[in-house]
């Protein structure tokens, strides 16, 4: 075989020696599994008291992995099972792995794009609506995440800077407002696929970005921004605290109240510039 054909041959049988890892440590994880000595007790105050094995999918990077694990149940009661929290499994049958990947894919470019690529990346086989669900949850967690983070502490940094400004997002016709889906209900394209140059009018909402960061001041020459040489070029200073967010659902007059919000956050006491 030429080097190209064995690289060809790892790159698939590599990706199975690695499930059948995966596969094998789960299985031990399942076998070294020992039951409580008294009846598990679930968040709802109930007991259960059967034990029975259950076996679920995993869909990984490297494949498909069956998770073996102890459910504890009581009649009509559902089962829980310890594992599952131990080993922080999804409530899907896609792993975490997965779900980072198809985000990453899907923020650039089309959910086709994302699934062939991830298809010709790794083993994991996901199909394109999956694809569409699994970019959407990885979302959705995203301002409660900072919210988490929000503390009102002094940044380093002489100014704070704020910046606002609107982004057209071409939409699908459903998700437009209701004037702006009318006019565009009435418009004919000349194609199927792609729009005309001009044909995107009544085709895209407003999204408002803004972003606050504290910096220090970079103060420089007429001739370091002109004409600016290696020996005469400062380093810029970094931003402190840099947050960048964007809306399409919340009005502008919202997401200028969240950027002030922010900026008092990093300048408590008001004395920056």
């Amino acid at each position: 075989m030429s080097h190209s054909g064995v690289e060809s041959v790892l790159d698939v049988d590599g990706k199975e020696i690695l499930r059948l890892l995966f596969q094998d440590h789960l299985a031990l994880r399942a076998e070294r599994e020992t039951p409580p000595s008294t009846a598990l007790v679930g968040r709802d105050s109930i007991a259960r008291t059967y034990r029975r094995r259950h076996c679920r999918p995993l869909e990984t990077l490297f494949g498909t992995v069956e998770v073996s694990r102890l459910g504890h149940g009581q009649r009509g009661m559902e089962s829980l099972h310890p594992l599952d929290g131990e080993l922080n499994l999804p409530v899907e049958r896609y792993s975490f792995g997965a779900h980072r990947r198809v985000a990453e894919a899907a923020a650039m470019g089309s959910f086709d794009a994302a699934v062939a690529t991830l298809s010709a990346t790794t083993a994991a086989s996901v199909p394109k609506r999956q694809a569409e669900e699994l970019a959407r949850r990885a979302a959705h967690d995203f301002e409660a995440f900072y919210e988490a983070k929000a503390e009102i502490a002094d940044k380093p940094g002489a100014l704070v800077v704020m910046s606002l400004d609107g982004k057209g997002v071409v939409m699908r016709v459903e998700d437009l407002k209701a004037a702006t889906r009318k006019k565009a209900q009435a418009t004919k394209h000349k194609r199927m696929k792609r729009l005309s140059p001009g044909e995107k009018r009544n085709s895209k909402r407003i999204a408002t970005v803004a972003a606050v960061y504290t910096i220090d001041k970079h103060p420089r020459t007429p001739r370091e921004v002109a004409v600016p040489t290696p020996g005469e070029r400062k380093p810029a200073p970094r931003p402190v605290g840099k947050r960048v967010w964007a809306s399409l659902e919340r009005p502008i007059e919202q997401v200028v109240v969240e950027m002030f919000e922010e900026a008092f956050r990093q300048d408590p006491a008001g004395k920056k510039t």
